[in-house]
């Protein structure tokens, strides 16, 4: 990277402090800030890195010039195995003034469609898809935001008519079935839900899709205290799509379920 780039940066670098035990960055969440090591000794993936620095991924970030909401996701979990360790951290707000001002420098990282895919292989069965089926599917996720608390993004055993990753805030899931009484669970920052729409759109590639989805195993509401909502959404026709154009992506040995042997939370609306 250009020095120029570099000493920009390091006018934004603030220290910051940890204990023994203290995680520093976990995997697959959001990572909002480099971190590079100035005293103590960490693990990476509980292994030795390889250098003092943390938080790469956040250089992906920079290239889109919008600078969207959704950040990489942390690909390794940093835990502190000194007795203490001392860190200068470099803000994603503060990252974002310097590229502003040497966007030229940053021409050559990850696209904004690498970010998403870091997102979606967060889904173990998008992680045995096709590169080329899930760059497709990057160009139909769709930013969502919702304001009012309590409202729902799904309704239990409605159709599950999307799934969907948190970028902001926090989203409780609710179910109130015999199988699973008065369960309660939240999708915060990095989280996901709906998976199963993906199972269902799949199983059926090779054949005509049936006229009516699979039911939401539960509800998704916006948290009361987790303040406004933004989702990356993957909605069911955009899923459908994408998956007939790229049938010969797909096993021709998946087998199609049946009623006696369909998982509840795949159970298809019946007239």
């Amino acid at each position: 990277m250009d020095k120029q780039v570099l000493k920009a940066m390091s006018h934004h670098l603030s220290p910051v402090s940890y204990k023994r035990d203290d995680y520093i960055v976990r995997e697959n969440q959001p990572v909002s800030r480099m971190f590079f090591i100035t005293r103590g000794e960490v693990t990476k993936n509980e292994n030795p890195p390889e250098a003092n620095f943390i938080g790469e991924e956040l250089l992906e970030w920079v290239l889109d010039k919008s600078f969207p909401t959704i950040l990489p996701l942390s690909t390794c979990t940093v835990r502190v195995v000194s007795n203490d360790a001392e860190v200068l951290i470099l803000k994603a707000r503060m990252l974002k003034n310097v590229v502003s001002k040497f966007m030229k420098h940053f021409s050559n990282f990850a696209s904004l469609s690498d970010i998403q895919l870091t997102w979606l292989k967060k889904v173990e069965i998008f992680q045995q898809m096709d590169e080329q089926v899930l760059e497709a599917i990057c160009k139909c996720l769709k930013h969502m935001n919702f304001n009012v608390a309590k409202r729902h993004i799904l309704q239990e055993k409605k159709p599950l008519k999307m799934m969907f990753f948190v970028i902001r805030g926090v989203v409780l899931i609710e179910s109130d079935s015999a199988l699973e009484e008065n369960v309660k669970n939240t999708c915060e920052i990095g989280s996901f839900y709906g998976e199963e729409l993906v199972q269902w759109v799949t199983t059926w590639v090779h054949k005509s899709f049936p006229a009516k989805l699979p039911l939401s195993p539960g509800s998704a509401l916006c948290s009361v205290r987790g303040g406004p909502v933004e989702i990356l959404a993957l909605k069911a026709d955009d899923l459908k799509s994408v998956v007939s154009e790229f049938r010969s992506k797909f096993s021709t040995e998946t087998t199609l379920p049946t009623d006696s042997d369909q998982p509840r939370e795949l159970t298809i609306l019946k007239n």
